[in-house]
């Protein structure tokens, strides 16, 4: 069943409603089959963004290409060894802790796929930045021909669908996930955040999702007074951060000093070994370490 105006509505009212109330996991929206007549959902997000000091950056898919045109050119006459090129377009979109793309068609040129990727999705997930993307194209058809799109290789770096599509799933809520969760009566989740959570649940654990500490939302939680776990879920690294004022270690801080542990996974290793992490909550929370190979374990005796 395709996705439904309200399915888009509500998931975009979700977003405006949610979307930097607390630090924690920033979840962006794949709108698919977003037709003219949803035009408005996103006109009246930019206005209640910017009324809450949020200045949403919003481009179509035709602006985008354009650019990805542009700057293709530039990186092969200025930087045959694959150095950075960016414009101050690339800079904003960067700098927005928003980014909307309106109207935008799968990637049919090589060069169109290097720019979605490098300058789009993957720069915006390395920074926590949420993005918003809204095609015309179902979502399988939007896969099924961004997939014949030729791979890009530059400067050693390999760029193909499925490298887009699994930094999409990471990083944002397609309408048929965020059906399926509401319709489980959870709140909206990322794939892997929300197969994690069933999972976790399946051992009869009390797991929260997204659970609210103060200024902090944590993944999903399990807590019992005596015994607190926090469990994240991070789409690219499960480090801590080096800067050391950085929102990440500020709220470990907070959250190591009134006695939780935290156990971090990222996407890939929730997406491609569950079994293994569910093992490493079961650990954690009824032996206080875990054997598991996945995650990285932090407690106050770090």
């Amino acid at each position: 069943m395709p996705p439904q105006p309200t399915d888009c509505r509500d998931a975009i009212h979700w977003f405006v409603d949610n979307f930097g109330l607390y630090t924690g996991s920033v979840r962006g929206l794949f709108l698919s089959d977003f037709s003219s007549d949803y035009e408005a959902y996103i006109e009246s997000a930019v206005i209640n963004l910017k009324a809450r000091g949020i200045e949403p950056m919003v481009v179509t898919g035709e602006q985008l290409f354009v650019q990805a045109d542009y700057l293709w050119q530039q990186a092969l006459i200025r930087t045959p060894f694959g150095q950075p090129c960016a414009t101050n377009f690339e800079l904003n979109m960067l700098g927005t802790e928003v980014a909307i793309v309106k109207d935008l068609e799968a990637p049919v040129q090589a060069h169109h796929l290097w720019y979605l990727y490098h300058y789009l999705v993957y720069l915006r997930a390395l920074f926590g930045k949420a993005t918003i993307l809204a095609t015309p194209l179902g979502l399988d058809e939007f896969i099924a021909y961004m997939a014949e799109c030729d791979d890009m290789e530059y400067a050693g770096n390999k760029v193909t669908c499925e490298k887009i599509m699994w930094l999409i799933d990471a990083t944002m809520i397609d309408l048929y996930q965020f059906r399926q969760v509401r319709t489980d009566g959870h709140p909206p989740m990322l794939k892997a955040e929300y197969n994690l959570f069933n999972a976790i649940k399946e051992h009869d654990l009390p797991v929260i999702p997204q659970q609210i500490l103060g200024d902090y939302m944590l993944d999903m939680s399990i807590d019992d007074r005596d015994n607190r776990l926090a469990i994240e879920v991070d789409v690219l690294a499960s480090i801590d951060p080096e800067v050391g004022n950085s929102t990440e270690a500020k709220k470990n801080l907070v959250l190591l000093s009134d006695g939780w542990k935290i156990l971090r996974f990222t996407s890939s290793e929730v997406l491609g070994e569950l079994t293994n992490c569910v093992d490493a909550v079961v650990q954690v929370w009824t032996q206080g370490r875990k054997k598991a190979a996945v995650g990285r374990l932090l407690s106050g005796r770090d």
